[in-house]
């Protein structure tokens, strides 16, 4: 094997796994993991040129464990995209095993084939777990492109193990100068350059999505925020009479309670409106906060009688908690303001402008309610009709 061709492998793995360290520094979990796995992937192939200045008995241990070490990491990576410790125990059993196997061929056996073929097999077992777990999470184009190389490696892996008896040498010594070697690092060549360019970029576009969704979500309420909410109602069909309602709402008195109980609180007061609205939305519905106590709905394809229920929901939720751990021994409401889209709608503004009249015509109510902006233009008859506002009062108590 040329001396050319046992630098290019290891500096190629280094590479990456310096890319994937930067990556990590971004935030993206996995990318440590990648980087570890390659790094020490550079590791042991670099070894091998070690060959002739070490014992090959030396050098074939020392490899086993840091491939074995490396195999680990690329699946750690592979279910760090999973959110979960999957088959972790299983995975450091393997890897355990694997060095115990490789002392126990090397130096008790001395047999070349039974270390290279336990080695293969760990090592492509230990990616195999990771991989039967991803089966069930290809949800996007690089999720599959990334299952494949993997499954690539995992195969290469595997059928070294059943072919080793006939393929490598016989003898540890001189197994580094060896033609399988040579064969096996090209083959490890290829397949290293494509799993590192797959893993990197499915880490970088997670790093993109990530950074998308905290540009689009409020951080304290978890909803949308103002730029998400555009976003996602980006396909609000203008001049569809059917298109659905939006509700406003925001916190009765609600710089009291921060006058009174500090902001520590009030950020608590919010992070509950939030969660009673994230659990009373319907499949498709749309929330965000707007800012300070102010949020906004959109619920596509229902109309106004369905959503008064969410809205009365949402209000009857609220204004049943208890803040007594919070310092508050009253009760906190919420009022609401809720209008359909018009045909005659320019943009899904309009129907908020509308939403946010009732709100208003609400707190003057008396708050704790929902107050319903009626349409101002009749979809029967496309005439323009009388602005009408009715309010929905809660029940005494």
């Amino acid at each position: 094997m040329g001396d050319n061709f046992a630098y290019l492998l290891p500096l190629t793995m280094v590479m990456f796994g310096c890319a994937f360290l930067v990556v990590w520094r971004w935030g993206a979990r996995p990318a440590l993991s990648w980087a570890i796995g390659f790094l020490c992937g550079a590791g042991g192939f670099s070894l091998s040129m070690l060959s002739g200045h070490v014992p090959d008995a030396v050098i074939a241990i020392a490899s086993d464990m840091i491939f074995s070490v490396s195999f680990f990491f690329y699946g750690q990576a592979l279910v760090d995209r999973l959110g979960g410790p999957v088959f972790l125990r299983s995975r450091l059993a393997i890897c355990g095993l694997s060095l115990l196997l490789s002392l126990w061929s090397v130096l008790y056996l001395r047999d070349l084939h039974a270390e290279l073929a336990l080695n293969d097999f760990c090592c492509g077992l230990m990616a195999l777990l990771p991989l039967i777990a991803m089966r069930k999470h290809l949800h996007r184009a690089i999720d599959k492109a990334l299952f494949a190389v993997t499954a690539l490696v995992v195969a290469d892996s595997l059928g070294r193990a059943s072919t080793v008896l006939l393929t490598a040498p016989a003898d540890i010594d001189g197994f580094a100068s060896s033609e399988y070697a040579f064969v096996m690092q090209l083959t490890a060549s290829v397949l290293a350059v494509l799993f590192a360019l797959t893993a990197l970029a499915a880490v970088g576009l997670d790093v993109v999505a990530r950074y998308r969704q905290e540009a689009s979500t409020d951080p304290l309420s978890a909803l949308l925020n103002r730029r998400g909410f555009e976003d996602a109602v980006a396909g609000f069909r203008v001049g569809d009479p059917a298109a659905g309602s939006v509700v406003t709402c925001d916190i009765d008195r609600f710089k009291r309670i921060n006058d009174r109980f500090g902001h520590a609180v009030g950020d608590r007061v919010i992070m509950a409106l939030a969660q009673t609205i994230r659990a009373a939305l319907p499949p498709g519905g749309i929330a965000a906060r707007f800012g300070g106590e102010e949020f906004v709905i959109y619920l596509p394809a229902m109309g106004a009688a369905e959503a008064k229920l969410f809205a009365d929901e949402v209000r009857t939720g609220f204004s049943e908690q208890d803040w007594g751990s919070a310092g508050i021994d009253g009760v906190l409401t919420a009022s609401f303001g809720l209008s359909g889209t018009q045909v005659t709608d320019f943009s899904i503004h309009d129907a908020i402008a509308r939403a946010d009249e009732a709100l208003y015509d609400a707190k003057r109510a008396g708050r704790n309610r929902v107050s319903v902006k009626l349409a101002l233009i009749s979809p029967e008859s496309g005439h323009a009709g009388r602005a009408e506002t009715k309010r929905i009062t809660p029940q005494a108590g």
